[in-house]
């Protein structure tokens, strides 16, 4: 065997040239120098076919044709098993972004039943397919520490001075048998870096605890390698945001670079070394903040943050990527998932996170398929806990409730995900306010409009006369969707109660009855916060006691409240966080301040606009955009000032700042109609933030009911804005569009310019507006 094949995969710097090959170098010796410079990134000239086969793996554009071509090719006759062996890990690093973890086994197994059972170099081939074996299971979800021991017990038999001395690469300083026991070390420490504190507490605890030492002790070459390569690529990272920021005012020289961490994780993953998970996470989250937005590397940004276990950062990725696309991206993965991974073990957390978000965007047969891997996947049990990691198992479940029910509105299986809740639901634990948290976000999922009767009369019957104390939040929620007064609970607070009649009086459309012994528990715990405040003071969480207080006074005929409400309001104490519901109520409802009120407003409200010390959350605000918007739509404080301390919401860096500018716009437009307004929020429909953009939309369908000369260009610019990608933007102008008065959408041409959006790519968003644009149409004469 030609042992430089497997160490140019194990060892790469000791065989590699730099940084490329001479095309007219011979190709028997060259060719595992070439196959070095590929796996390090620095190219390889010009090569054979196998190895430009080895290259197309290495591309997303061609990952998936080039595979099967690979795996045939590993199965023709060979003279060198160790060349073999290398192809075959190469192979099974793309296999495994396929998700096709079939092909990495069989590939492997078929190998090693040709390798013979007392040559030392047929040991470090056999320990290195052992050690990719042993990752790859772990991947799928699969036992993995047999063989991780076998690969251990493999890599340990090999014997340097037993092995067929072979030719080291031009700059390496190593003979061959440092460079082999190099390949040793890193795979010793690939098998210790994959046995987890869990796998100690097993039968076999004792030789793992020891495989794991001898792992850490380790200072492995690959890791070191590792962490190099990944040094060197955010240095470059960094300074191509320094040519993107700073360049902008003069020359830079330099053409632009994307920064990559594709070759540092490549290392890891060849080895099997369980630093690979990390390596995947960063190098997915380096794509996804660079500026590209390419549908398929982003697709593999996804497969990376699942392949990763990073379940918090794929929360974050696919909210983004539902809000603001690519969509395309999205489904991309869900169609791999669906693909090669719906068996119960392989359908982990992170694939059921990627499945509920694509969800919308997937067809009805694609949907299904994914609706019955889930419903399998909890009949099994639940999905399994992560590689390395735990969690409750509750947790891990309500991940496929909520996979279960936004599949199943997709393809006609709503009754079905509605009734596996309702079985959860009678089986839930006693006091696991958790288990009601998880279960009430599930159920909110679920399209109540699709679920059968008898279903529904179950819900209603068994799960509200009997879980009303057990699972309150989510017996609330049920009781609304069946248009039902929520169940008391033992454990409501009076105001709670307010709340419930408060929510009861909406739904029934009448003016709520409010005694003065229901609003003293009120009037006491604004009393309570503003003494809190005053001694600094403040809690997050709970009722929003102003909010409450605020919609008392818009719902009832009762105004005792004014004066507490008033002075909380304009509490400099109080943090703004407990008072922003309360002005936002206040200034979307169609009220009149009385005149005590309005004076005492008039007098403080600039202080509490310009007052951000307590802003929680949103320390960063110029200004209190809720105060500002109260203020302005009530009149107290002048026209000059509206427009100044807007601007400076929508001039700042900030993407919320911008978003709370923009609403700010959209409330003036809602309730009087300026001419100036539009100067200020058009930029922002094209921000880079989503959210911002969603905003400056809805202010925009709110300029383009007003005659004006601008009318014409806002009614353009709708048309464009419809066609981005994502689908907050979409959702949010048919929310303004569905709130907006009849007679305002009858007397103009929006309905029209935004007709493209019932080709969105997102179910959802075409059936709302097939509905509101319907009626909006049909309307208009």
């Amino acid at each position: 065997m030609n042992l430089s094949w497997i160490a140019a995969v194990l060892a790469p710097r000791d065989i590699a040239s730099h940084p490329y090959v001479p095309d007219d170098a011979p190709a028997d010796s060259q060719e595992p120098i070439r196959l070095a410079n590929l796996i390090l990134g620095t190219g390889s000239g010009k090569s054979s076919y196998s190895l430009r086969l080895l290259q197309q793996t290495m591309r997303n554009d061609t990952v998936r044709d080039a595979v099967p071509k690979l795996a045939s090719l590993i199965r023709e006759p060979s003279d060198d098993l160790a060349r073999t062996g290398a192809y075959t890990l190469v192979l099974c690093s793309a296999a495994a972004e396929l998700d096709d973890y079939e092909t990495c086994f069989a590939t492997i197994d078929y190998v090693i039943d040709g390798l013979d059972k007392v040559s030392a170099d047929s040991e470090l081939v056999r320990g290195a397919l052992l050690q990719q074996k042993a990752l790859r299971l772990r991947d799928a979800g699969l036992p993995h520490l047999p063989t991780l021991r076998s690969a251990a017990e493999a890599t340990d038999r090999v014997d340097p001075d037993r092995c067929t001395p072979f030719a080291p690469g031009p700059n390496s300083t190593k003979g061959y048998r440092e460079i082999i026991e190099t390949a040793k070390e890193n795979l010793r420490a690939a098998s210790g870096s994959l046995i987890s504190i869990d796998d100690i507490a097993g039968p076999d605890g004792e030789a793992l605890v020891e495989l794991r030492e001898t792992g850490s002790r380790l200072q492995a070459e690959i890791v070191r390698r590792s962490i190099s390569m990944r040094a060197s690529e955010y240095a470059s990272f960094v300074r191509q945001m320094y040519k993107d920021d700073f360049g902008q005012r003069g020359r830079v020289l330099g053409g632009s670079r994307t920064a990559d961490l594709f070759a540092s994780a490549l290392s890891l993953e060849l080895s099997g070394h369980g630093n690979v998970y990390a390596a995947r996470r960063e190098l997915a989250l380096l794509r996804l903040v660079q500026r590209e937005r390419d549908e398929a590397d982003v697709a593999d940004a996804l497969r990376l943050l699942r392949h990763s276990t990073a379940k918090d950062e794929l929360t974050i990725a696919l909210r983004t990527l539902v809000d603001a696309g690519p969509l395309a991206a999205l489904a991309r993965d869900a169609q791999q998932i669906l693909h090669s991974r719906t068996a119960p073990h392989l359908l982990r957390v992170v694939e059921l996170q990627v499945l509920r978000a694509a969800a919308d965007v997937l067809s009805s047969e694609d949907s299904r398929r994914g609706f019955d891997a889930t419903m399998a996947a909890l009949a099994a049990g639940g999905p399994q806990d992560l590689p390395g990691k735990w969690q409750l198992p509750v947790l891990r479940r309500s991940v496929a409730w909520a996979a279960a029910a936004a599949l199943g509105n997709v393809c006609q299986q709503t009754t079905a995900a509605a009734e596996m809740l309702l079985a959860e639901a009678v089986n839930a634990p006693e006091d696991d306010q958790t288990f009601d948290e998880e279960l009430r976000r599930a159920v909110a999922l679920l399209d109540w409009t699709s679920i059968d009767a008898e279903t529904r009369q179950r819900w209603e019957e068994e799960a509200l006369s009997l879980l009303a104390d057990r699972l309150p939040g989510t017996m609330e929620l049920v009781a609304l969707r069946c248009g039902q007064r929520a169940p008391r609970s033992s454990h409501d607070s009076p105001i709670e109660l307010l709340v419930d009649d408060l929510n009861a009086a909406l739904v029934q459309k009448r003016r709520p009855e409010v005694s003065e012994k229901a609003l003293a528990p009120l009037i006491q715990e604004l009393g309570r916060i503003r003494a809190e405040a005053a001694d600094g003071q403040h809690s997050f969480g709970g009722v929003d006691v102003a909010a409450v207080a605020a919609a008392v006074l818009i719902a009832s005929d009762d105004t005792s409240l004014w004066q507490e409400l008033t002075e909380f309001l304009l509490d400099p104490a109080v943090s703004a966080d407990d008072t922003a519901l309360a002005f936002d109520r206040l200034s979307g409802a169609d009220i009149a301040l009385p005149e005590k009120v309005a004076d005492a407003f008039a007098k403080g409200i600039r202080q509490r606009i310009l007052n951000t010390a307590f802003f929680g959350f949103h320390a960063d605000m110029v200004v209190f955009p809720a105060a500002l918007r109260f203020a302005s739509v009530h009149g107290l404080i002048s026209e000059a000032d509206t427009y100044t301390f807007t601007a400076r919401l929508l001039g700042e860096p900030d993407a919320s700042s911008r978003r709370e500018g923009a609403r700010t716009v959209a409330m003036l437009a809602r309730r009087r109609h300026t001419e100036g307004l539009l100067p200020l929020v058009l930029p922002f429909t094209r921000d880079e933030n989503a959210p911002v953009r969603a905003t400056a939309a809805a202010a925009l369908v709110q300029l383009a009911q007003y005659p004006s000369q601008w009318q014409s260009l806002i009614l353009d610019e709708l048309h464009e804005i419809v066609k981005q990608d994502g689908t907050l933007v979409a959702r949010t102008l048919l929310n303004e569009l569905e709130q907006t008065p009849s007679p305002a959408i009858k007397n103009s041409l929006l309905p029209y310019r935004l007709l493209s959006i019932l080709d969105h790519p997102a179910n959802s968003v075409r059936r709302r507006a097939t509905k509101v644009l319907g009626d909006a149409l049909s309307s208009h004469p």
